[in-house]
C-alpha cells in the first residue's frame, strides 16, 4: 500500500514601507484688541493721540515661502454725520466731531485700509506680528464753538480682512474701538474790557461811560459774572460800576446759562452829579483805579 502525502507550505511575507508624510503648512492672521481713543478737547489748536492695533500672522507646519496681505478697516462709529465723519455723543443731545487719522497733529488724512502683510520664509512654523498705528483727532473748531461740557463716547469697529495669501481669519473680529472725549468746563473773553474814563465837572452834570467784553462758554454751562467792587471814590468823587446786557444800567441776566456762542456784556460807569470832588492841581486832576472781572462757573 503506498501513502502519499503532501505538505503545503504558505509563507506570507510582511513588507512594510515607512514613509515620511507631512501636512501642508497653514496660515492664520488674528486681529488684536486695538487702543482706546480718550481725549480731551482743546478750544486752541487740535488734539491728537497715538494709536495702535496688531495683527498676528502664524504659519504652522513645513512649507514654502509665502507673503500673507490683509487690511484693517474701521467704521465712522455709531453717530455719523454726514457719513463719513466721526461724532461722539454726550446726553440729551450733543455731539463732538473726531477722527481717526493715518498721521499725527494734523488731523486731514483720514485712515483707510489699513494695509498690512507678513512674509514667511520657507521651513518649520513663525509668528509675525505687525502693529498699525493710527491717530485720533479732535478738530478745535467745530460746527457750535463749544460743546456742552462733559464726556462724549462712541464705538468704531475695526475689521481684519485676508486679500491674498490665503490665510484664515482666527480670534475675535472685528473689535472693538472705544471712544471717550472729555469737553471741560470753559469760558474765555475774546475781547477784554477797556478803560472806563470819567470827565467831570466840580457840581457839574452826572457823567456816564462804559466798555464792553465778549464771553463764549460751553453751551448749557451755568455762569455768573461779578465785579471785584461795584462803587469806588476818586479824587473825592463817588462812582459806581453796573455790569449789564445794555450799554446802559446794570443788571440784566448776568447769571445765566451758555448758548455756546459769544455774547457781548458791559460795564457801565456813573458819577452823580452835584459833588465837589478834590483836586489839588488846577485846572485839573486825573487819577486811576484798577478793578477785576470775575467768571465764576
Amino acid at each position: 500500500m503506498k501513502s502519499k502525502s503532501s505538505q503545503l507550505v504558505l509563507a506570507t511575507v510582511l513588507l512594510v514601507f515607512a514613509s515620511g508624510v507631512h501636512a501642508a503648512a497653514t496660515y492664520s492672521c488674528s486681529l488684536g484688541t486695538p487702543t482706546g481713543y480718550t481725549q480731551t478737547y482743546s478750544e486752541t489748536g487740535n488734539s491728537s493721540s497715538g494709536l495702535s492695533v496688531i495683527v498676528t500672522c502664524v504659519k504652522s507646519g513645513n512649507g514654502g515661502a509665502k507673503t500673507v496681505s490683509g487690511t484693517v478697516t474701521l467704521t465712522y462709529g455709531n453717530y455719523p454725520s454726514p457719513a463719513t465723519q466721526n461724532r461722539a455723543f454726550y446726553a440729551p443731545n450733543n455731539y463732538i466731531n473726531y477722527g481717526i487719522y493715518s498721521s499725527t497733529g494734523i488731523c486731514t488724512t483720514k485712515w483707510s485700509s489699513g494695509p498690512f502683510s507678513a512674509t514667511f520664509a520657507g521651513g518649520g512654523g513663525a509668528t509675525i506680528p505687525t502693529t498699525l498705528s493710527y491717530y485720533g483727532c479732535v478738530p478745535s473748531t467745530q460746527t457750535v464753538l463749544l460743546a456742552a461740557p462733559g464726556t462724549y463716547t462712541d464705538t468704531v469697529t475695526a475689521t481684519l480682512a485676508i486679500t491674498s495669501g490665503n490665510a484664515t481669519i482666527t480670534g475675535t473680529n472685528p473689535q472693538s474701538l472705544p471712544v471717550s472725549i472729555l469737553v471741560p468746563a470753559s469760558c474765555s473773553i475774546s475781547s477784554a474790557p477797556g478803560t472806563i474814563t470819567f470827565n467831570y465837572t466840580s457840581f457839574g452834570l452826572a457823567a456816564n461811560s462804559n466798555t464792553s467784553f465778549t464771553l463764549t462758554c460751553n453751551n448749557t454751562l451755568n455762569y455768573t459774572l461779578s465785579l471785584d467792587a461795584n462803587s469806588g471814590t476818586l479824587l473825592g468823587l463817588s462812582y459806581s460800576l453796573l455790569l449789564s446786557t445794555l450799554n446802559s444800567g446794570g443788571s440784566n441776566t448776568l447769571g445765566s446759562v451758555s448758548s455756546g456762542i459769544a455774547q457781548t456784556f458791559y460795564i457801565n460807569g456813573a458819577i452823580a452829579a452835584g459833588q465837589s470832588g478834590t483836586c489839588a492841581t488846577m485846572p485839573s486832576c486825573t487819577a486811576t483805579a484798577a478793578h477785576s472781572l470775575y467768571i465764576t462757573y
